[in-house]
């Protein structure tokens, strides 16, 4: 039993020691700065109407995925985990809609923009059901972004969705 738990503790040192390693796959740079707290609007019922809202970001596991949280403690509280795979950032959103669609971005920050595309979902009958099918974050200045959702049903896009984003002080 007492081998056994040296081994545990030695694979567990040596997996952390691994994700330290690893640091060129965690959301550095821009996606890592926006930890913390963002006061947003956006016209989310496509009515004409600016609803306020907030969004807060944190590093998880190790610092290698950023968890964002929009409208927390509402019916319509989802979540986006952003994660690096093979030099792109992957953002696993968990949505309302009670899917899970994966969109994948490449690492193009030089523009100050990052446009995720679909690939894949859990939750989903039928790649034709309503889901979130891209995400475009664009980094304006170290206080301001803007996300733009935009939802596909029935094989097509069905609408919009933008977040003007500004970080709480």
């Amino acid at each position: 039993m007492k081998k056994q738990l040296v081994m545990a503790t030695l694979v567990c040192f040596a997996v952390a020691v691994w994700g330290e390693e690893k640091q060129s796959e965690a959301p550095r740079g821009m996606l890592a700065s926006l930890v913390g707290a963002w006061q947003g609007e956006g016209d989310m019922k496509h009515d004409g109407h600016q609803e306020q809202f907030t969004i807060t970001y944190k590093l998880t596991a190790n610092q290698s995925a950023l968890v964002e949280t929009l409208m927390a403690g509402t019916p319509h509280e989802m979540l986006t985990i952003y994660t690096r795979d093979k030099g792109d950032f992957i953002a696993t959103h968990y949505c309302a809609l009670r899917n899970q669609p994966r969109m994948r971005a490449k690492d193009t920050l030089a523009d100050k923009k990052l446009a995720f595309e679909f690939v894949d979902a859990t939750g989903l009958a039928s790649p034709n059901d309503a889901h979130m099918d891209s995400l475009a974050i664009e980094f304006t200045d170290g206080d301001h972004i803007t996300q733009t959702w935009t939802h596909h049903d029935g094989g097509k896009e069905a609408g919009k969705v933008v977040f003007r984003l500004t970080r709480q002080k």
